[in-house]
């Protein structure tokens, strides 16, 4: 990995430095800071990210205007996660990543921008009008699920996946965040979770978007648990086992959602 330093990143300086015989391989990797910790500079958290990539082909870009850029082959076996998570550690402070814009290059090569910003920052900006804004821009419907139960999480996939891009998550512990970073469409939300309950989800998520599109999901129907969800701001409840029909049958309901379903 070759290391340009004080470099603004140029799709056709990249693609000069670099043989690409397959570019489904690779990815140009944008990473943008705001509001990073007293005592944390940007050059020197760019030269502790570029030890992240260092062993990977291609070329680092750090433009000192708060953007990283990472061209690289990355293989089948880098998990972006995994970076991500990395990233945060380096950074040492109460931040958060979305994902932001994502375009396919001229040959094919996938560009992607991630945004790391100070959490509490993050969640004023997440406006219900930007989060709109972004569902408008984007190109696929996006539908989450929250579900700890591998079987569900299975039928929900099945069902959607031909559709519309489907993201799921079985720790509630991470559910608030994941929904920031991806602003699905639809999220169906299961109640009994693991580090965090789906009532509490539900809470802190509209909190932050208001209208947000959620569809609670649990074997525990009682009159009262789906009265509950209503009236904390839910669209609402499905009872399991449930079926795809039934999904469809509230995505078909959601405003935001362009798919013909």
């Amino acid at each position: 990995m070759q290391y340009y330093p004080n470099s603004r990143f140029e799709y056709q300086h990249a693609i000069s430095k670099n043989t690409i015989e397959n570019p489904f391989l690779w990815r140009c990797l944008h990473f943008d800071f705001k509001d990073l910790p007293s005592g944390v500079e940007l050059e020197s958290l760019s030269k502790k990210i570029y030890k992240i990539f260092e062993s990977l082909d291609g070329g680092y870009y750090f433009d000192p205007r708060s953007r990283v850029t990472v061209f690289c082959k990355m293989g089948e076996k880098i998990i972006i996660d995994d970076i991500i998570y990395k990233i945060k550690s380096l950074i040492r402070g109460d931040f958060m990543c979305r994902v932001g814009e994502q375009t396919v290059l001229g040959n094919g090569i996938l560009s992607l921008q991630f945004l790391f910003s100070p959490t509490a920052d993050e969640q004023q900006k997440l406006s219900q009008e930007f989060i709109v804004q972004e569902r408008m821009s984007r190109q696929s419907d996006i539908i989450m699920l929250v579900e700890d139960d591998l079987f569900c999480r299975n039928v929900v996939k099945n069902a959607l996946s031909s559709k519309f891009k489907v993201i799921d998550i079985a720790d509630g512990g991470k559910a608030t965040q994941e929904y920031l970073s991806h602003s699905p469409d639809v999220l169906f939300l299961d109640i009994h979770l693991p580090n965090k309950n789906g009532i509490t989800i539900l809470k802190e998520i509209l909190e932050v978007d208001p209208q947000a599109y959620i569809v609670m999901v649990s074997a525990d129907a009682a009159k009262e648990r789906v009265m509950q969800c209503m009236e904390l701001g839910a669209k609402g409840f499905i009872a399991k086992p449930f079926n795809g029909e039934r999904l469809f049958n509230y995505i078909r309901k959601c405003p935001s959602i362009r798919v013909y379903c």
